[in-house]
């Protein structure tokens, strides 16, 4: 079934980017590309992407869009018949390729299916009893859990995203939300590759003022889809987002959250004590050990 192709942005990051290219040079399975989208960086990119051999494909964005924006570039130099996203900071482990495309060769139901990722050497969550099919009706109808993953998807779902606005800076969850409203998923309980959360210039650290009109582009663009149809993953993120918003001193972004939110019947109220409650918790369960250590060699 490959060809995979490995969608990956860029701003910068010379050195990260080589880990990570290092990464996908030692899968089993050599049948892929990755498309490393420049996002405008200020320091040469293509030359560390030329120490790699052909299937490492260099591409230019000007000017700089974000990493959701360049990972659009990425999707339209899509070439076969799987996708894999990869931040330039994170490395996948070599089995990864060979067992995300032997999961979807084997099910056909399916158009997606996720490792877990490590966070500093260690297992931050794990798939209950092994593995979990998610629907849409069961992605609809519960709160997303904290699944740390490394998705691959089939290229329906990428030809999907491409008609999607693409003036996002910073907002994966739009693709992953429009993906699991149609189409259903395996996660798996096995560890595919690491997130490295160390670096000062992640895009989740970022100033940009495009990380708060991103919130209000998936407004604009699911409002219509979605209106007031039952989905707890949404309620959630609303949430969310009218607390970031609200946290930032963004009073305009903020009305436009809470604008949907009157309409699904949502209400801001005990929000900031959830959320404050929602972090003692998860301090708490990270200060008794709840995590689980990677094994050696992982």
């Amino acid at each position: 079934m490959p060809l995979i192709t490995v969608a990956m942005p860029v701003y910068n990051r010379q050195d990260v980017l080589r880990r990570a290219l290092r990464s996908l040079e030692l899968q089993t399975m050599e049948d892929f590309i990755c498309v490393v989208v420049d996002d405008a960086s200020t320091m040469p990119i293509e030359q560390v992407v030329d120490e790699f051999d052909s299937r490492f494909r260099y591409v230019r964005s000007d000017p700089n869009r974000g990493c959701t924006g360049a990972r659009h570039v990425a999707f339209e130099h899509m070439e076969g018949h799987l996708l894999m996203n990869l931040d330039s900071d994170n490395e996948l482990f070599p089995w990864t390729f060979e067992r995300a495309s032997t999961y979807l060769s084997q099910r056909p139901d399916i158009d997606g299916v996720a490792g877990m990722s490590l966070f500093d050497n260690v297992l931050r969550t794990t798939v209950p009893g092994g593995s979990r099919l998610v629907t849409p009706d069961y992605y609809a109808s519960r709160e997303w859990p904290a699944w740390d993953s490394h998705e691959m998807v089939r290229r329906n779902v990428v030809e999907e995203w491409l008609t999607k606005r693409q003036d996002y800076y910073s907002a994966d969850f739009h693709f992953w939300f429009t993906f699991h409203l149609k189409h259903s998923s395996l996660f798996v309980d096995e560890p595919w590759g690491r997130h490295h959360v160390d670096g000062l210039d992640r895009i989740t650290n970022s100033p940009d003022p495009r990380r708060f009109r991103d919130l209000v582009v998936f407004v604009e663009e699911h409002r219509p889809l979605v209106g007031n149809a039952p989905c707890v993953p949404l309620d959630q993120w609303l949430r969310d987002a009218w607390f970031f918003l609200r946290r930032n001193r963004r009073a305009k972004e903020a009305a436009v959250i809470r604008d949907w939110m009157i309409e699904r019947g949502l209400s801001t109220k005990g929000i900031v004590r959830g959320r404050v409650q929602r972090r003692l918790r998860q301090s708490f369960a990270e200060a008794i050990g709840t995590t689980t250590v990677a094994p050696e060699g992982l």
